[in-house]
């Protein structure tokens, strides 16, 4: 599981120095450049929650392959489309869609793993397998963007959500099938239910200010580096 997620968040890693680069090959506006980046956010910030129901109603492994293949599809679209910056703002719509799916199913599955005392080592090693593809992927980008160019830099990607897809519908997993049916059928409340508790929304508070630090840094970077004349490769190899 550790193993697959590596391969397919190297490709979700990989998502935003691409599409930045490729949106300022298409002489982007600085708004346009923001609403290309700020697209892959808008459907997890609705249906991020409903995600994680899912998982606990229909199983792991259906919610999982069904978010690699789409975010595949979605990355196929300015393949398929060159030079559209209307293709390249719907792909990544669907891109955010499909990928909060398997991000957050993964995650409830490497819990399910676990025994209480095995937890937090299985989440380590989650963890060093997400900071591998955080590596991988900006560095592969990159240099493909600059020896095969962007369309085939797209497909690459699209294949690292696909695979692990594959290898997902394929391994006989008892749990990957499993429903959490201790759980209460009818979940009712959502994100603004939990942001009452004080002490989760400390937590997502915190987690929001750090990750759009993250996200800014991700997105403005590579628009600075191109400024100065940097390639797609030293871009890579400097995020």
């Amino acid at each position: 599981v550790i193993l697959l997620s590596l391969l397919f968040q190297t490709s979700i890693r990989g998502d935003t120095v691409l599409v930045t680069l490729y949106a300022m090959d298409l002489e982007a506006t600085s708004l346009s450049l923001g609403l290309v980046v700020a697209s892959t956010a808008l459907f997890p910030m609705f249906f991020a929650s409903y995600a994680g129901r899912l998982s606990d109603r229909t199983g792991y492994r259906m919610p999982i392959a069904i978010g690699m293949l789409g975010t595949g599809a979605a990355l196929l679209i300015p393949f398929l489309f060159h030079g559209s910056l209307i293709a390249l703002i719907a792909a990544q719509l669907l891109f955010g869609l499909f990928q909060i799916f398997t991000i957050v199913s993964i995650q409830n599955l490497v819990g399910a793993y676990s025994t209480e005392d095995s937890r937090s080592k299985s989440f380590a090693a989650y963890t060093l397998a997400i900071s591998v593809a955080n590596l991988i992927g900006p560095l592969l980008t990159g240099f493909a963007i600059d020896h095969l160019g962007y369309s085939v830099t797209f497909l690459i990607l699209a294949a690292f959500s696909v695979i692990p897809a594959v290898f997902f519908l394929k391994l006989a997993m008892p749990v990957l099938a499993e429903k959490k049916s201790g759980m209460k059928a009818e979940q009712k409340g959502g994100f603004t239910e939990l942001l009452m508790q004080p002490s989760l929304r400390k937590t997502f508070i915190t987690s929001g200010i750090i990750l759009t630090g993250v996200g800014l840094y991700e997105f403005y970077f590579p628009i600075y580096g191109k400024t100065l004349g940097l390639s797609a490769s030293v871009i890579g190899i400097i995020i």
